[in-house]
């Protein structure tokens, strides 16, 4: 009787760890979400002016690893001669995952529906932020939701 009384206290100490762990991560997940999301705020605000170029601190080196920087200064301008200039965002679904060991950090992935003048764009973004630093995007996703202007317009980019 006593080691199975022994037995429960065991359980019970264990749920209630566990769930003090998930209700602390969960925190976590949301601050991180909000953190990213101000981040994103950021891009967009610095996205609405006329140079593309602006926007280019916000991306990581591990970005331009992958994709060189010319490029995608020329799929930004590409996006704007056929979209013009973002107007406005709205998060539309999100996902936070936290890493352990190498590359330890907080990966945010956020989905937002991008208004154009011209476009509607769903945009997706992917947000590191190291353990000891910084957050940067390390991934950035266009989709059109409807047919982009072709060829590009000819129209002033910003409206």
């Amino acid at each position: 009787m006593q080691r199975v009384q022994i037995e429960l206290r065991r359980v019970r100490r264990i749920f209630l760890a566990t769930a003090l762990v998930a209700i602390n991560v969960s925190c976590d997940f949301s601050g991180d979400k909000d953190q990213a999301t101000a981040y994103v705020d950021q891009y967009f605000n610095a996205a609405a002016g006329s140079n593309v170029e602006t926007v280019l601190p916000f991306y990581s080196s591990k970005f331009f690893s992958v994709t060189p920087r010319g490029t995608w200064i020329e799929t930004l301008k590409d996006v704007r001669a056929r979209c013009g200039n973002p107007t406005s965002h709205q998060l539309k679904t999100w996902g936070v995952t936290n890493r352990i060991g190498t590359d330890a950090g907080s990966m945010a992935k956020l989905v937002y529906e991008v208004r154009y003048p011209r476009c509607h764009l769903t945009e997706s973004f992917s947000v590191f932020r190291p353990d000891d630093g910084n957050r940067q995007i390390v991934g950035h996703f266009f989709k059109f939701d409807d047919a982009a202007p072709w060829p590009p317009s000819t129209a002033p980019a910003s409206t």
